[in-house]
């Protein structure tokens, strides 16, 4: 990869990242207009850091929420994210499915219910299932992002509760951004 320079605007940018597929099977975008909001809210806030002028603990409540978000909106906590469901989901499966017995019995159960189980061997199953570095567990962005949703308030206030330290660049100097903004550094001599 080549490093360049340039300014943070439309850096790591991907387009339709927070959309998501309703209950009615329209895709939405409310999960990035309430990013946007909560950016607006947080705009002023940075503002206040930059001239290193302290924050009430509102405003560091609404910092933190935002920083949370820089943990969790990135494409590595959905590779992180989807990547434990998937090694998860094989491991039900191997356990699930270990003789053809067994597979022959739940995809009759399927079969049953309704699903579309026609293309599948009981013996195939069981191999797919005990062999599971052979494929690999997609994911739609929903997943991800319902965990994002559900977690957020559970981490904003840890961060909050965490020793800050605020960063500023020398003059004319910047920092590296990267599609990944979000870093926890343990005090140094931590063990």
């Amino acid at each position: 990869k080549t490093l360049r320079k340039q300014t943070p605007i439309n850096t790591a940018v991907e387009s339709g990242f927070y959309t998501y597929v309703d209950v009615q099977g329209n895709e939405s975008n409310e999960i990035e207009k309430l990013f946007a909001t909560l950016e607006g809210y947080v705009k002023p806030i940075i503002d206040l850091l930059a001239t290193r002028r302290e924050i009430s603990a509102e405003q560091r409540a609404v910092l933190t929420t935002f920083i949370a978000t820089l943990f969790f909106r990135t494409p590595g906590f959905r590779r992180i994210h989807d990547g434990m469901h998937e090694a998860m989901m094989k491991r039900v499966m191997q356990m699930s499915l270990p003789n053809v017995d067994v597979a022959a019995a739940t995809l009759e159960r399927m079969k049953a219910d309704g699903r579309d189980v026609d293309s599948v061997t009981s013996e195939r199953a069981v191999e797919a299932a005990q062999n599971p570095d052979d494929y690999g567990i997609e994911f739609p962005p929903n997943a991800s992002l319902q965990s994002m949703m559900t977690l957020l308030p559970q981490i904003a206030p840890m961060l909050g509760d965490l020793k800050w330290t605020v960063l500023h660049a020398p003059q004319n100097k910047s920092f590296v951004t990267s599609d990944e903004p979000f870093v926890l550094l343990p005090p140094s001599g931590h063990k």
